[in-house]
């Protein structure tokens, strides 16, 4: 009987192990390849392109001088004539204004006209009023502002924004308008 010897088998073990190793890829043939269709374009939606609405300039907002310079009535507490801070705030950007004004137009006029409410005699209320008036046109004379393009008037309790008898028509009622 044949006996193997360990070097047979070890040559035949390593030509099966090369064998299985070395087999190729099987390639399929030429009926199982399929011919995949060509893609066909997609149509895309014809799209309008907008041009962006305009957007209109926002206006700056007033300097605090321009805001000021709206500001020409000046109220004043119960019986008094003392200017509040709001007054002297915009009195401060009125005189600068009337200088520059003044600059061209040196026979400018500025008149102060002073108010009071209905609380008091005919006289003592156009007392009220031409105090209320001086002290804006003080304080404008103080800033430089020449007392010759100054005139002071008081109406007294006879020009009131409102003719309503309570406090809140009151309050409106005493006040120094300024104009030029």
């Amino acid at each position: 009987m044949f006996k193997p010897s360990p070097i047979y088998l070890l040559i035949g073990s390593l030509l099966l192990f090369l064998g299985a190793c070395a087999t190729e890829e099987q390639k399929p043939e030429m009926e199982e390849i399929v011919e995949q269709p060509k893609p066909q374009p997609v149509e895309q939606p014809v799209v309008e392109v907008q041009e962006e609405p305009e957007v209109p300039e926002v206006p700056e907002a007033p300097s605090f001088d321009e805001t000021m310079l709206q500001v020409r009535t000046f109220y004043f507490d119960y019986d008094q004539a003392d200017l509040r801070d709001l007054a002297v705030n915009a009195l401060d950007v009125h005189a600068e204004n009337i200088l520059t004004r003044l600059s061209t137009t040196p026979n400018l006029k500025v008149v102060v006209e002073g108010h009071a409410d209905e609380r008091g005699t005919i006289d003592y209320n156009n007392a009220l009023g031409n105090r209320r008036a001086e002290a804006v046109a003080r304080y404008l004379r103080v800033k430089g502002v020449p007392a010759r393009n100054i005139d002071v008037i008081s109406y007294g309790e006879l020009r009131p924004i409102s003719d309503e008898n309570n406090e809140s028509a009151w309050k409106l009622n005493r006040r120094a308008v300024l104009n030029y």
